[in-house]
């Protein structure tokens, strides 16, 4: 039986898509991108088609690379009073029509999940995964402490695409 809240992935159609977004030359506001990028093997690891992406803000464009996804999690990096390391989110779509205003600065990832159904028929499971930061000045260095919440971010990643891909 499946864990309540843990989508489950179809047998035979684990394809994956891991989108780190963020700011690289803001310091830890990078750890989106960062993320991402030390798992390019995670696909032969978990025995899943996994591609990932990585961007400087959330993009229209994402929802047709959707399209056909199973599992889709956003990574991007918090700044919050919070100690949790690693906060791990589920995300559904928009409810009702959307209503995108005329910047890309407002658009959510519930808003990608529902173009995403609404123009291609696509409803991935979504996870968004949000690593801890700490230094958001001007660098294109993460802060050792972010360093290892994207480990554990990373882990916690690992962890969710095995438990989907698995059924369970």
């Amino acid at each position: 039986m499946a864990e309540p809240g843990v989508a489950t992935l179809p047998a035979g159609l684990e394809r994956i898509l891991l989108v780190g977004y963020g700011n690289t030359l803001r310091g830890d506001d990078g750890l989106g991108p960062f993320t991402v990028e030390g798992l390019q093997d995670v696909g032969g690891e978990c025995q899943v088609d996994a591609q990932t992406a990585v961007l400087a803000q959330l993009d229209v464009t994402l929802a047709s690379e959707m399209s056909g996804v199973t599992l889709v999690i956003f990574v991007d990096a918090r700044d919050d009073a919070d100690e949790e390391a690693v906060k791990v989110q589920r995300v559904f779509p928009t409810a009702g029509p959307l209503n995108l205003r005329h910047t890309s600065h407002s658009l959510g990832i519930p808003d990608l999940l529902r173009m995403a159904e609404d123009w291609f028929g696509s409803r991935p499971a979504c996870y968004a995964v949000m690593p801890k930061g700490y230094d958001f000045s001007l660098s294109e260095s993460i802060s050792p402490n972010a360093q290892r919440t994207a480990r554990q971010a990373r882990s916690k990643i690992v962890e969710i695409i095995r438990r989907c891909a698995r059924g369970g």
